[in-house]
C-alpha cells in the first residue's frame, strides 16, 4: 500500500496569539503516546515547560503546515532553536492544530528535529 504524501503549504493555519493564549493557560493535550514519551523521556519536560516552549513559539520559527489524507484539520510545524551541550544548533520540531472549538492545543509531534 502505498502513503499519500500530505498536502503541504507555507502559511500557518493558527495564529500564534491564540496559541499563547491557550499555552499561558495550559491548555495542551498531547495526541498519541509517542508525543508524551518524547517530551517525558527524551526531553525531560513537563507540561509546563511545554507550555513556555509554545508560548515562545515566533513567526520566524514556522517551517510550514501540513495536511493528511483522512483529516480535513491543517497542522503548523514550527522549528524552534533548542541549544543542548551537544549540539548547539538543535532545534525543536513542533506539530500542532487547535481543536474546532479553540479552546485546547492538540499537540501532535514535540521532539527533537530528526535528520532524514
Amino acid at each position: 500500500m502505498v502513503t499519500p504524501t500530505p498536502e503541504k503549504r507555507s502559511s500557518s493555519e493558527y495564529s500564534l496569539q491564540a496559541l499563547h493564549r491557550l499555552a499561558g493557560f495550559g491548555k495542551v493535550a498531547y495526541v498519541g503516546r509517542t508525543v508524551e514519551q518524547d517530551i517525558e523521556d527524551e526531553l525531560g519536560l513537563g507540561v509546563d515547560d511545554v507550555c513556555t516552549l509554545l508560548s515562545s513559539l515566533q513567526p520566524t520559527n514556522f517551517h510550514h503546515a501540513v495536511r493528511y489524507e483522512g483529516d480535513a484539520r491543517w497542522h503548523d510545524v514550527y522549528l524552534l532553536p533548542y541549544p543542548s551541550a551537544g549540539d548547539r544548533n538543535r532545534k525543536l520540531y513542533i506539530k500542532f492544530r487547535i481543536n474546532l472549538s479553540c479552546v485546547v492545543i492538540q499537540l501532535c509531534s514535540f521532539h527533537p528535529e530528526r535528520k532524514t
